[in-house]
């Protein structure tokens, strides 16, 4: 991909990073994506037209590192099937190495350039907005529970030993090890006699399942408007070039052709 025109998409990726919504960021990363598609659909129709086959670009593959770790973090597995999503938009082919913490996709050098861009920009974005969910305590919900307080059993009108009954009943795997309280917990009344609520959080949805379920969802929404921004980059340059659906020079076909070349690339090697 030429310099000016990566340059232009990591533009447009550093802005949707710094979006003030999610909708913004959306809108950018879409923007990004018809960038690439109408480069890619540019250079497919170059390449077709090129005499000189030994100066056309060839499918390559790559290695790109998901984790520079050693093994898998609880997050490796969302992050290459993030680098997946966005690779097949952008026609590469690829095989997952090393446990998950490499990916090596197969396809043209200005497909690779644009995959890796849109990635390394949303798994900041993925990452980042989960973090800032969990934050938020999305994953808790807020409940009324009894203000409670800590007085002496006499004042909590038992005995002591009712509270040894209470107590064995409660350890009785301990055996009796354990000393019986001196103390209790009652709930705190008003003036009027009625117990007193406080507002707590609540966490309904562990940590660990609502960040696969954020990552799960931003990944699916990503995968659509990245297809839906290729869809319309590709009827957009049909448009603005005057080029019939059959023509060899259509965006369908030309990226039909890429993906052949890929395809066949991607066989003989595997």
């Amino acid at each position: 991909m030429a310099d000016k025109m990566l340059d232009k998409i990591s533009k447009v990726l550093n802005q949707a990073e710094n979006a003030a919504t999610p909708e913004e960021a959306a809108a950018f990363m879409q923007k990004a994506q018809e960038l690439a598609t109408v480069n890619a659909i540019d250079l497919a129709v170059a390449r077709q037209h090129q005499h000189n086959k030994t100066k056309r670009q060839e499918v390559e593959e790559r290695r790109i590192k998901i984790e520079d770790t050693w093994r898998p973090t609880p997050t490796t597995k969302w992050k290459t099937e993030l680098f997946l999503a966005v690779a097949k938009v952008n026609d590469l082919k690829c095989l997952i190495g090393g446990k998950g913490l490499a990916v090596y996709p197969s396809g043209f050098p200005g497909d690779h350039d644009v995959a890796v861009a849109l990635y390394s920009s949303l798994v900041v974005q993925m990452v980042q907005s989960c973090d800032d969910a969990l934050k938020r305590g999305a994953n808790k919900e807020k409940i009324r529970r009894p203000v409670r307080k800590k007085v002496p059993i006499t004042e909590a009108g038992i005995n002591r030993w009712e509270a040894t009954l209470r107590w064995d009943r409660q350890n009785a795997y301990w055996n009796g090890e354990l000393e019986p309280p001196t103390t209790m917990y009652e709930n705190v009344l008003d003036d009027d006699g009625n117990v007193v609520y406080e507002e707590q959080e609540k966490s309904v949805v562990d940590g660990r399942i609502f960040r696969g379920n954020f990552y799960e969802g931003f990944i699916a929404r990503v995968t659509s408007r990245l297809w839906e921004a290729k869809r319309a980059a590709e009827e957009a340059y049909n448009a603005n070039h005057d080029i019939k659906e059959d023509s060899e020079d259509s965006s369908a076909l030309v990226l039909r052709n890429k993906r052949e070349e890929v395809d066949a690339f991607f066989e003989k090697k595997w």
